[in-house]
């Protein structure tokens, strides 16, 4: 009970405290005597007065919508072609020597790796049964798998 006593004096101090300090601002005497008759004149005041006319916007020409869109478009058209530029002018020209070829051959996984020595190179296509059946043993396919494979295809 004590401490509520306590607590209920320190804000009765606080309100006296706020109620001696002085307002820096104060209302002028008699503004609120005739505030009524003042703002029931503002509308027959503004009857008097002639108002502008609204102002009428037009729609921005296509110029003014497209603008920002081309601007972009031509920045996006100077950066590719400063890029290109730039590539064309460092990059050296690939010339590879025959043993160069040899090594790129023999990474690229392809059947034949000297194809690509040749544009115009084609390799036969008569691929008889033979060819098939050989290929299949040496890649070490099991007769289960071409078993499972044959019964498929009849099933389509």
């Amino acid at each position: 009970m004590v401490s509520k006593e306590l607590n209920m004096d320190k804000k009765s101090s606080i309100l006296d405290d706020l109620k001696a300090q002085k307002m820096p601002y104060g209302v002028p005497d008699g503004y609120f005597d005739n505030l009524r008759i003042r703002l029931e004149s503002i509308p027959s005041e503004m009857e008097g007065k002639k108002t502008a006319p609204a102002k009428v916007v037009a729609m921005p020409s296509l110029w003014t919508r497209v603008r920002p869109y081309m601007a972009m478009a031509a920045a996006f058209l100077i950066m590719v072609t400063a890029g290109t530029a730039i590539l064309k002018n460092t990059s050296k020209s690939m010339t590879l020597t025959e043993e160069e070829y040899v090594q790129l051959a023999s990474i690229l996984p392809v059947t034949d790796p000297y194809a690509i020595y040749y544009e115009d190179y084609t390799e036969e296509d008569d691929i008889s049964g033979e060819d098939i059946v050989n290929y299949l043993i040496e890649t070490g396919v099991s007769l289960e798998q071409l078993a499972y494979v044959a019964s498929y295809e009849e099933d389509l």
